[in-house]
This record gives C-alpha cells, sequence and structure tokens, in this order.
C-alpha cells in the first residue's frame, strides 16, 4: 500500500476516557486492500437504561484476482456472535457471478439468500460518462448514480491544476430522501502539497449545519478530523495512528 501503511487506528479525542483499544481501526495487506476492520453498534441496555456500544469485526477475503470472495461480520462479544457471512464467486465459462449471503437471526436461526447474475456488460451506464470539462480550470465529475439521475461534483482548480473547491450532492435518508450540498475547499503549503480540506454541510432547504475540517501530513496520511455541529455548537475531534510494514 501507498506509504506502507499496515494499520490505520481512528482515536475519538473527544472522549476523555478513549483509548486505542476501543477506538476504530483498518487493517490492510500489502496491495493496500482492506482485511480487517471494525466499527461500534450502539445497543439499548434495557437494566442500566443507557446505550452501550457493542463492536463487530469485519474480515474481507479476496481470490487471486483481487476481487472479494467472502467477508464476515463478527460480534467478538455477543451470545450469538456471527452476524453475517457473505461469499461471492465469478464463473468466467457460463459468465455468472453467484452470491450467498447468511444472516443470524438469534441463537440457532439464520436467514440464507442465494443470488446468481449474469457478469456480461450491459452497454455503457449514465454513470460512467467521462469528466465534462466546462473550461480548463472547471470540471464536472460523475458522483453517484441514483435512480435515473447521476449527481456530479463540479472541481475547479487553480492556475497550477490543484483542486481549489469543490462543490457535490449527498443523499440523506429521513426517512424519504433529500439532497445535501456539500461545499470543499482546498489548502496547499508553499510546496503544493496538501494541508487541510474543509468540507461545509448544508440542508436541503440550504441552511449550514455542519464543517467538517481535515488535517494531513507531509506524506498525504490523514492527521486529524473536526466534526463541527452548528446545530448543538458540539465538536468531535479524531486523530489518527499509522502503523507501517517492515
Amino acid at each position: 500500500m501507498k506509504n506502507h501503511v499496515r494499520k490505520v487506528i481512528q482515536v475519538n479525542k473527544t472522549e476523555t476516557n478513549s483509548s486505542n483499544t476501543d477506538s476504530s481501526y483498518v487493517v490492510f495487506n500489502e496491495k493496500g486492500q482492506t482485511i480487517i476492520s471494525n466499527k461500534y453498534n450502539y445497543e439499548y441496555n434495557e437494566i442500566l437504561g443507557v446505550y452501550e456500544p457493542e463492536e463487530e469485526i469485519i474480515y474481507r477475503y479476496y481470490d487471486e484476482n483481487g476481487k472479494m470472495a467472502a467477508q464476515v461480520n463478527y460480534l467478538p462479544k455477543s451470545e450469538n456472535p456471527m452476524k453475517n457471512i457473505f461469499l461471492h464467486s465469478d464463473d468466467t465459462l457460463s459468465k455468472m457471478t453467484s452470491n450467498i449471503a447468511i444472516s443470524s437471526l438469534s441463537e440457532g436461526e439464520c436467514s440464507i439468500e442465494m443470488s446468481a447474475d449474469s457478469t456480461e456488460t450491459i452497454g455503457t451506464s449514465q454513470f460512467n460518462q467521462d469528466t465534462v470539462w466546462i473550461t480548463k480550470q472547471h470540471a464536472k465529475v460523475p458522483y453517484l448514480d441514483w435512480g435515473k439521475t447521476t449527481y456530479y461534483e463540479e472541481l475547479k482548480f487553480d492556475s497550477k491544476g490543484r483542486a481549489e473547491t469543490s462543490e457535490r450532492i449527498e443523499l440523506a435518508f429521513k426517512p424519504g430522501v433529500y439532497e445535501h450540498k456539500v461545499k470543499t475547499s482546498y489548502q496547499y503549503d508553499k510546496n503544493g502539497v496538501l494541508i487541510s480540506k474543509t468540507e461545509d454541510r448544508f440542508d436541503e432547504k440550504g441552511k449550514q449545519y455542519e464543517t467538517d475540517e481535515f488535517y494531513y501530513s507531509d506524506n498525504g496520511l490523514l492527521n486529524k478530523v473536526l466534526l463541527k455541529d452548528k446545530r448543538d455548537h458540539s465538536v468531535q475531534e479524531f486523530e489518527f495512528i499509522y502503523e507501517y510494514r517492515n
């Protein structure tokens, strides 16, 4: 992987009692593919009357062509730890792809879903269109394909060809689908290396509700993230620790 990163740990600096042992992390193989990651889901404890974090570990496996062949979602502290198992295979002779999804429902019970689809290419989708260059310093890049609509991210570049600002639409579900605008600005040092970017997020009424700040090290790795919620004036801070491959 670029920079020979083997593992990255995200530490929540907002929580004073947080530590590396209860932080989110991602482990990469030598090809830079994610092989292990974790996240925390919050489950309601009826006895204590509070929400408690439950760790979920995701294992991913790849075939000789680098395509993901299997994924296992595991709950290490649960009485029924095997949450989901997903298996995927491609048959180059029949040009079919097969999927098996096994989901744990309760102790000793599970659901199994199987599907098979053709791997043959069916034309070129709208999402795969080329970037549209409006001027030499203004481009529209396909960003999201939702239903029959393709959303573009508009990028504007400075005189040195570096991204200066961008604007895109992200979808929010509340329920219902709402379009949220995201405006991003990029900052560089005197050598042209990206040192930070700022994302301003707006709701479906055009009111700004959050500012996210991302800070990078000299080698291009993410160092720190600040999530500033303007609705309750809260700030979440995350730092990243990297372990490198020998």
